[in-house]
C-alpha cells in the first residue's frame, strides 16, 4: 500500500481498460485490479467471443487512431454508402439493421468518421490493444487481485483485492460486470424490469454435429 493512485478500477474487461487508457492519456495515475489470473480464454476468441463494435465505440477508436487494431484488412468498409436493397448495419439482440435506414443528420454535432460503419472482431483481440496501449500510458494492471472490499473517508478510498493486499487511491470505479462487488458492496440500486427470457452461452460437444445447421434454431423443451 505504498503508492497512492488517483484512480483504481475494478475491472480489466474492454470497459475497464478503455476507461483506465483514456485516465492514462490525461496524466491520472491508474491501477486495474482484475479478479482472473489470465487474460487468455476460450470465451474471448472465437466463436464465443465474436462481438460487433457498437456505433459509439467505433467513433471512440477512430478519434482515438485505433480503430484499425481491431479489424483485419477487408473487413469493414471506411466509409458508408446508401444503396439500394439492405446494408447490414449491426444488430439488437441478433435482430439485423438495416444502414440504409439510419439517418443520422439530426445529430448536427457529430463528428465525421467511419463511426455508422460496423465490423466483427472478438474480446480477446478489443483486450489486446487496450492492455498494449493502457500499459504504454503507464497503467498498472494487477491479475489475481479482485476487488473484495472496500472503506472511504473524506479524501481516499482503501481497496482490498486478492485476499491479502490493500491499495489507496482517490476514486474506485465499479466495471467489474453484472454482479459487481463494488456496486454491492456500496449499495447502488440496480433498477431495471425483469427479464422477459435468459439467454445462455454453452462450449460444449456435439455426438453428430453434422446435423446441426449454423443460425438460430428454435426448439421445444
Amino acid at each position: 500500500m505504498s503508492k497512492f493512485y488517483d484512480v483504481v478500477i475494478a475491472g480489466a474487461g474492454p470497459v475497464g481498460l478503455f476507461l483506465a487508457c483514456e485516465l492514462g492519456l490525461a496524466n491520472v495515475s491508474v491501477l486495474v485490479l482484475e479478479s482472473s489470473l489470465n487474460a487468455e480464454s476460450p470465451w474471448k476468441i472465437e466463436p464465443l467471443g465474436r462481438r460487433g463494435l457498437n456505433t459509439p465505440s467505433v467513433g471512440n477508436f477512430y478519434r482515438r487512431g485505433m480503430l484499425n487494431k481491431f479489424f483485419d484488412s477487408g473487413q469493414r468498409p471506411s466509409y458508408h454508402e446508401k444503396k439500394p436493397g439492405f446494408q447490414f448495419g449491426g444488430h439488437f439482440a441478433g435482430i439485423a439493421l438495416n444502414a440504409n435506414k439510419l439517418d443520422l443528420h439530426r445529430w448536427k454535432y457529430r463528428l465525421a468518421g467511419p463511426a455508422l460503419t460496423p465490423g466483427p472482431t472478438t474480446i480477446d483481440r478489443i483486450e489486446t490493444v487496450l492492455i498494449e496501449r493502457a500499459e504504454s500510458l503507464g497503467v498498472m494492471i494487477l491479475r489475481g487481485k479482485g476487488v473484495t472490499k472496500f472503506v472511504q473517508n473524506d479524501d481516499s478510498v482503501t481497496v482490498e483485492a486478492g485476499g491479502n493486499q490493500s491499495f489507496r487511491d482517490r476514486w474506485l470505479v465499479g466495471c467489474d460486470g453484472g454482479r459487481s462487488v463494488i456496486r454491492n458492496v456500496a449499495g447502488f440500486d440496480f433498477v431495471g424490469t425483469e427479464a422477459k427470457f435468459t439467454g445462455y452461452a454453452v462450449k460444449c460437444d456435439w455426438e453428430h454435429p453434422e446435423k446441426l445447421k449454423m443460425g438460430f434454431h428454435i426448439t421445444m423443451l
